[in-house]
């Protein structure tokens, strides 16, 4: 690689003019929740893996307890995420393998057991749904846990079991996103859109909802209401690869003679009757 001959000058030939100096090789690490907060699960990762490896070094624990379990569960948090769910699974197995009681005042959970259902939701991704419904057994009666064993039903084809979980789902914003995305897979687009309409009428900043709704409206046939939707999601995310793949998509079919679709949302999801 070429470099400029400023790059090489001599140490010491320049020296700012408030007579401090300052060292251009060193670069600030970000912190943890600067990673999160940027979605940079890599650099993340990269970060607690250094802090699992060298404990010593890690003179940071305003972001992670002193405790190792601590850096663990994050480490398991940033591999999940970034799309990892097979090593994210090999930590809570090193978490739940570890010596010691269920409960820990200095981790973040302070019962261990919650560790069975993130490990389900791994085994979940991981198309293991028979293993994820058995560790989901193993832990606590949460939402979450609901959450799973309902995608799990649908997985397996058990009718009865979803339907038994769906009565068990709650209002809340993350128990309605499941039953949605349900809904999606089993072709049922407009009871996925009804959902994802509802819960931008509660909360219009959740505009990446408007994407599902024109990935729905995509498989209804309704091209020229999803371009709609995804131009106004794009002029605030320009850069989302999928609305702009799907925004591609909608282009690459004619306009279908359909009847006019019920709903604008140029002024966001109002029904025009």
């Amino acid at each position: 690689m070429m470099m400029s001959g400023r790059s090489r000058a001599a140490p010491g030939s320049r020296v700012p003019a408030d007579g401090t100096s300052h060292d251009s090789s060193k670069t600030e690490i970000p912190s943890l929740q600067e990673f999160f907060r940027r979605r940079d699960y890599v650099g993340a990762t990269t970060l607690l893996t250094h802090r699992v490896s060298y404990p010593e070094t890690n003179d940071d624990t305003t972001e992670t307890s002193e405790h190792p379990h601590t850096t663990l569960e994050w480490l398991a948090y940033a591999h999940f995420h970034g799309g990892d769910p097979g090593k994210a699974l090999l930590v809570y197995r090193q978490l739940l393998d570890a010596d010691g009681g269920d409960t820990d005042g200095d981790t973040v959970h302070e019962n261990k057991a919650v560790l069975h259902t993130f490990a389900a939701a791994c085994l979940f991704y991981l198309g293991r749904y028979d293993d994820a419904v058995a560790e989901a057994a193993k832990g606590p009666d949460t939402k979450l846990k609901t959450r799973i064993l309902f995608h799990c039903a649908h997985k397996k084809g058990d009718e009865q079991l979803l339907t038994t979980h769906h009565e068990n789902l709650s209002d809340s914003l993350e128990d309605q996103l499941s039953l949605a995305a349900v809904h999606y897979a089993r072709g049922h687009y407009q009871e996925a859109v009804d959902i994802y309409k509802r819960l931008l009428l509660e909360d219009a900043n959740r505009h990446a909802l408007n994407v599902y709704v024109a990935l729905c409206y995509h498989k209804l046939e309704y091209f020229d209401v999803s371009l709609e939707l995804l131009d106004l999601y794009l002029s605030s995310a320009p850069d989302s690869i999928v609305a702009v793949n799907l925004k591609v998509r909608n282009r690459a079919f004619p306009k279908p003679r359909l009847p006019v679709c019920p709903y604008s949302y140029q002024k966001g999801l109002i029904p025009l009757s």
